[in-house]
């Protein structure tokens, strides 16, 4: 007598089998996913928790930079001001999760908080007809100022650890280069400034 003749129905523990295989496979995916999600978590409170720690550490050199824009209305001095904090937050975001050591986040913290400082600056009179002048050497103009601020006794001061020549020439070279080059609507900007550069 063969094996269906006593009733064994191959088709049937072949599916069960599948069945606990399917089941065992969900539940490693369900773990895999709940890990995933703690992790996040983790990571989203590290960012958090560094976000309100440089708000802190850097509270005067923000206000600092705030106070440039005094010359503009409120409406534009309030976005000014709102642009630069979701760039330091941006910035802890990436930083963080690109594995950046301590002394590099404190770097791209300061660079993202004095990027458009000089946003706001009145343009010089050699140069009052080049249509956007002030946007489009805001970063060059800023990243001059950067040995002025960062001095050794300010950055002692905020508790940045490291070279000071080191952080200044680092933060200086992250201002310069947050102007792109990348398309989309400061190219347009500094193709129209060249243009009457050139004039």
């Amino acid at each position: 007598m063969n094996e269906t003749a006593k009733g064994i129905n191959y088709d049937s523990i072949g599916a069960e089998e599948q069945e606990q295989e399917n089941a065992g496979s969900a539940e490693i995916i369900e773990l895999d996913k709940k890990r995933q999600e703690k992790k996040e978590d983790e990571l989203q409170e590290r960012i958090d928790q560094e976000r309100m720690e440089a708000r802190e550490q850097f509270k005067n050199l923000i206000d600092e930079v705030s106070a440039q824009y005094e010359s503009l209305s409120d409406k534009d001095r309030e976005n000014f001001i709102i642009h630069n904090g979701k760039i330091l937050d941006g910035t802890i975001d990436l930083a963080i999760r690109k594995g950046f050591s301590k002394e590099e986040i404190k770097i791209s913290e300061l660079a993202a908080i004095l990027h458009d400082m000089t946003k706001a600056d009145s343009v010089p009179e050699k140069y009052k007809d080049i249509e956007n002048y002030t946007l489009a050497m805001h970063a060059k103009t800023a990243a001059e100022k950067v040995p002025e601020i960062l001095t050794d006794d300010c950055l002692k001061e905020l508790k940045v650890e490291g070279d000071p020549e080191e952080i200044r020439r680092a933060v200086s070279k992250a201002i310069l280069e947050h102007m792109g080059p990348r398309p989309g609507f400061m190219t347009y900007i500094l193709e129209e400034f060249n243009k009457d550069m050139k004039s």
